[in-house]
């Protein structure tokens, strides 16, 4: 198990990937596989929960995340942003339902649409050159990373 400066390390490290930082990745997926490990690790972390589905559940509910959360929301182009997914469907195949944006400035909808994106993605079934699944995929990259930014700071 990593000590928390290990943890810290590598959360930062995964995540200025995912800026592109370090390396030049212009891709949506790799950008969001990037964040995604970065999150997670910080995540399981902060939940003491290894599994992700109970993991996102603690974390809708995760004061420091709400917080980032409501500053992100006071600029209107992060709104805009969260506002372009509302009402889309995400299939949820685990149950055979959809998963949707119902309320675009509620956080827990919004972290629930974006675990979904990052199931369907991590199990196969967003393609590399589908419009739409590029299009869901940016679009959680770019809110998560908004959200989660505030919670790890400033690239350095």
């Amino acid at each position: 198990m990593l000590d928390d400066e290990a943890l810290a390390r590598l959360v930062r490290k995964w995540f200025d990937r995912s800026k592109g930082g370090r390396t030049n990745l212009n891709e949506p997926h790799d950008k969001f596989i990037c964040l995604w490990i970065a999150f997670n690790a910080w995540g399981a972390r902060k939940t003491n929960e290894d599994k992700d589905g109970k993991m996102i559940k603690l974390l809708k509910k995760d004061s420091e995340l709400r917080a980032s959360y409501e500053r992100c929301k006071k600029d209107p182009e992060f709104r805009d942003k969260v506002a372009e997914r509302e009402g889309d469907r995400i299939y949820d195949d685990r149950y055979g339902t959809f998963v949707s944006l119902d309320d675009g400035m509620s956080f827990r909808s919004v972290l629930g649409v974006i675990y979904q994106i990052r199931c369907n993605l991590f199990h196969g079934r967003k393609v590399p050159d589908n419009v739409r699944d590029l299009e869901l995929v940016a679009w959680a990259h770019a809110v998560l990373s908004e959200v989660f930014g505030n919670v790890v700071g400033p690239i350095s």
